[in-house]
């Protein structure tokens, strides 16, 4: 999950637990994706989470989303993912979008995003070209958990990204309809997170609409996503989010209808939205 992700690097920040390194793109198969976190997958066991002490505090995270016109002709706008490498113990071979943990030598979360964007895919940004998207925080049930912003940049001109080899795999560029085509039919795997801006950067024109739409968020203050995982009464995994009514009363609220929900649903290694952002 998040929707996340990973300098440990973090790619995405809080869906499926956050804090490794982030995501390239690669052929194969998303059947191949590694295990789930520690947390989901005691859940998927059946097991329920220790009930002692308090969650995990998060460690601070940067997530870069990098942008470029469509070059298909089409217009509307590209964004860059990364495949991590299929034999991680975390969200092995799931793509994501470049990014990492905040270190003490950053000093800030924008320098560990430029900082990140560069060790792993070469693109060279100054902090200034950031713009604040949204922040994603690890569910409480991972012993591991990331509190990460994600940014939007442009691509800059004469510059083009190239995967580091270990960690991950490869990366390309994918209009957000396409990345989320792709993860629907099974052919790559997306944490929650990384689905969820997707969803959000789908349909807009061309480069300069979606940094004028970071900047009305910025403007607006971005959202705050802290996914809470819920066992749903037919045995799969549901990521609730602020505004689904199971989200603050997990255990005594019944099971709201689909129209009414605000979640992630886990279908094999597929995640469903309900009540996502409009298209």
């Amino acid at each position: 999950m998040a929707s996340g992700a990973e300098a440990e690097r973090t790619g995405d920040g809080g869906g499926n637990s956050a804090g490794d390194r982030s995501e390239h793109a690669s052929g194969g198969s998303a059947a191949a994706a590694g295990p789930y976190p520690p947390g989901i997958a005691r859940l998927l066991a059946g097991e329920q989470p220790p009930a002692a002490g308090p969650p995990a505090a998060p460690r601070p995270a940067a997530t870069v989303v990098l942008v470029r016109e469509a070059v298909a002709g089409a217009g509307g706008i590209e964004v860059y993912l990364v495949q991590r490498a299929r034999g991680m113990k975390f969200l092995g071979g799931a793509h994501v979008f470049p990014g990492g943990r905040v270190e003490e030598r950053d000093g800030t979360p924008e320098r560990a995003a430029v900082r990140e964007l560069q060790e792993e895919t070469g693109v060279r940004l100054v902090p200034e070209a950031l713009l604040p998207w949204s922040r994603w925080i690890t569910p409480e049930v991972e012993p591991r958990r990331f509190d990460a912003l994600f940014y939007l940049a442009a691509l800059p001109a004469g510059q083009q990204p190239r995967p580091v080899e270990g960690e991950l795999v490869s990366g390309l560029w994918l209009a957000p309809a396409e990345a989320v085509a792709r993860a629907e039919r099974g052919a790559l795997v997306l944490a929650p997170p990384t689905l969820w801006t997707l969803l959000e950067l789908r349909g807009l024109p061309d480069v300069a609409a979606a940094l004028a739409r970071a900047r009305e968020r910025a403007a607006a203050g971005i959202e705050t996503f802290a996914p809470r995982a819920l066992l749903l009464p037919d045995g799969r995994l549901a990521l609730t989010l602020a505004g689904d009514p199971a989200h603050d009363e997990p255990v005594a609220a019944p099971e709201p209808p689909p129209a009414r929900q605000r979640r992630f649903i886990l279908d094999g290694q597929r995640w469903i939205v309900r009540g996502g952002p409009a298209a």
